[in-house]
């Protein structure tokens, strides 16, 4: 899969299966810490949006998504985080657990090993900007990749 066609949920399908590979299995609403990643990932998203743009016109189609994403992730007037958090709650059914939905704390129930296929799914190019979102989210310049299967790429 490309990340052209780009869809939020997608978006945060794959981003969270890096997070959960780097053991980042949760992330707490009021915590200031998890609040700096999310202006991280907010902030590389942009830029990723903007370099797009800048390229040729097959890039048009990418550049639109992510700044659908973008706008998403983008902190409220008040400089919460409303977006993410409701795309992460989006995500609750299959990967998020959260009993009742006024918790704090989202959990991310998501075994490595499908977050390993989920991200199998990705050329490479797709999947380097995972990585590259999940190391600007986790403040990190190296993180642990998946194992991925020979025939992808």
């Amino acid at each position: 899969m490309s990340i052209t066609g780009l869809q939020s949920h997608e978006f945060m399908r794959y981003f969270l299966s890096v997070l959960v590979l780097n053991k980042q299995v949760a992330y707490d609403i009021q915590d200031r810490s998890d609040q700096r990643a999310v202006r991280r990932l907010y902030e590389f998203v942009s830029s990723f949006a903007t370099a797009a743009k800048a390229k040729e016109a097959e890039m048009h189609s990418l550049y639109r998504n992510l700044i659908r994403i973008r706008n998403n992730i983008a902190p409220s007037h008040i400089g919460s985080f409303d977006g993410f958090e409701t795309m992460l709650r989006d995500q609750q059914n299959w990967l998020t657990s959260s009993k009742n939905p006024d918790l704090d704390i989202l959990k991310f129930d998501l075994q490595e090993t499908r977050a390993e296929n989920l991200l199998s799914e990705l050329d490479e190019s797709s999947y380097q900007f995972f990585i590259k979102a999940a190391e600007a989210y986790l403040g990190k310049n190296t993180i642990i990749e998946a194992k991925r299967k020979a025939n992808n790429g």
